[in-house]
């Protein structure tokens, strides 16, 4: 399992904010909190959250706003991965 700062570029981390040139997968940013606490927040079951941990189904526009902004992350910067 990745961290969140696995994909920070030192010294980039300015001002308290997390920069990168690099997009981050879901499915790592998933793994930065419980999947309950996160689903808790948006209001979705658990078992939600753990079928976009693997990939299975991605949020709704509106759910992944909320998520970005739960897990402090620019929207622009999450990479949803391939289409399908």
């Amino acid at each position: 399992m990745r961290h969140l700062l696995d994909f920070v570029r030192w010294p980039s981390l300015l001002w308290g904010m997390i920069t990168t040139t690099e997009r981050i997968p879901l499915t790592a940013l998933l793994e930065t909190q419980s999947r309950s606490k996160i689903a808790r927040k948006l209001g979705v079951e658990p078992s939600t959250v753990t079928r976009w941990a693997r990939g299975e189904t991605l949020p709704d526009a509106r759910r992944l706003i909320d998520l970005a902004r739960l897990l402090h992350v620019s929207l622009d910067l999450i990479d949803l991965g391939p289409a399908k």
